[in-house]
């Protein structure tokens, strides 16, 4: 989802939006940033976990970001849509091989922590 702005209000959009689609039960891992605040309704497939106050190392979606924004990182954009443009073609890579995104994300623990449930 592209949004106007990051704040509380357009993570609960998005919290919300991610239920539908969603096929079996699933975590979602936030940090504690404002933003990061949202009330999930109960008997949804999305429940959001929040990682203990700055412990970015805890958090495995900081190592997609650090990707992310090195494949990001020299473009100019004139527009708005130019660079929702480029940042669609950079994750339709990683949609498309999955197993890119868990050799960033899968940190052993998490892995042992998946297999035990």
């Amino acid at each position: 989802m592209f949004l106007p702005t990051l704040n509380r209000a357009c993570f609960q959009l998005f919290a919300q939006q991610m239920n539908p689609i969603l096929d079996r039960p699933s975590l979602l891992v936030a940090d504690r940033a404002t933003a990061h605040q949202a009330k999930l309704l109960t008997h949804t497939q999305l429940t959001l976990a929040h990682l203990p106050t700055a412990c970015p190392e805890l958090n495995p979606v900081e190592r997609f970001f650090q990707e992310l924004r090195r494949q990001m990182k020299s473009p100019v954009f004139l527009t708005l849509q130019a660079a929702q443009d480029s940042v669609e073609r950079v994750l339709k890579a990683y949609f498309e091989q999955p197993e890119r995104v868990r050799q960033l994300t899968a940190y052993p623990c998490i892995v042992h922590a998946s297999q035990s449930i």
